[in-house]
């Protein structure tokens, strides 16, 4: 009919196709320093660098599951915490600086010396002696030092590194629980948004495919169409990136914890 399609919505029209080539654009440049920078991770044996094949693409967005967190995983953040590689190494150093504390104190104390030794004679020429159990000789040797500046500042100076050390680790496990907590609330709560947001994008594709039967028919105009459309295409964006955050959020999980499998998530 006429008045369907006035210039103003071809203009409007050509408009959203120029802004949405200037998007695909820069999801194309998005994609190439992406994939930029996971090559600086590719390495084979002997430490030679490798390249990402040019074949490789993204996982469908369609065939990305997402996950929600264990059940049982808040539970089970002290089990997790004692098995991190940061809480473990300063487990190591508190160890080492325990066997320099005690080292230092051995310093501190006297030192008592015992001396026995049996006396023997030469018989003629013969390398033989005559062994006489009843013939020795024996003493002691008592020494302490009169001044233990140098030793006490030594012993002093580990403990207060142990004290260090021990206020350090707690600091960190407090961090790494912070960060923890934190990613797994953005894991669960990005998992009920994409569930939410689901229904939303099939809505919009109603009320597009709805404008578009208007149209059809004459009661509609290609500005609507257009506004319906634009509004679908934004909600898959959104949904894209609830996905997305979804998946960074279980990944972020892993890492603040520690965790280089998926041995915890057997109770899933």
């Amino acid at each position: 009919r006429l008045g369907d399609a006035p210039p103003i919505d071809t203009l409007e029209a050509g408009i959203q196709l120029q802004n949405r080539l200037l998007s695909l654009q820069q999801a194309q440049l998005d994609l190439l320093n992406a994939e930029a920078f996971l090559t600086s991770f590719l390495w084979a044996s002997g430490l030679v660098p490798m390249e990402l094949d040019l074949n490789t693409l993204p996982q469908e967005a369609s065939e990305t599951i997402v996950n929600s967190p264990p059940a049982d995983i808040r539970l089970r953040l002290n089990e997790l915490l004692a098995q991190h590689p940061q809480v473990l190494g300063y487990g190591f150093k508190l160890d080492q600086l325990d066997i320099d504390r005690r080292w230092m104190a051995e310093q501190l104390k006297p030192r008592l010396d015992l001396k026995y030794n049996m006396l023997t004679e030469r018989v003629g020429s013969t390398e033989t002696g005559t062994l006489n159990m009843e013939d020795y000789t024996w003493g002691l040797n008592f020494e302490i030092p009169l001044f233990l500046r140098k030793e006490r500042g030594r012993l002093r100076m580990t403990e207060l590194r142990v004290q260090e050390t021990e206020l350090d680790l707690a600091d960190k496990q407090q961090i790494i629980l912070f960060k923890s907590r934190q990613s797994i609330n953005d894991w669960d709560i990005t998992r009920q948004q994409y569930n939410l947001y689901t229904t939303t994008v099939s809505d919009y594709a109603g009320l597009l495919e709805g404008e578009r039967q208007l149209f059809n028919s004459g009661e509609s105009s290609l500005f609507l169409v257009n506004r319906r459309e634009l509004g679908y295409i934004q909600a898959q964006i959104k949904l894209n990136e609830l996905l997305t955050k979804n998946r960074i959020s279980e990944l972020k999980t892993d890492y603040s914890l520690g965790i280089l499998s998926d041995r915890y998530l057997d109770s899933q």
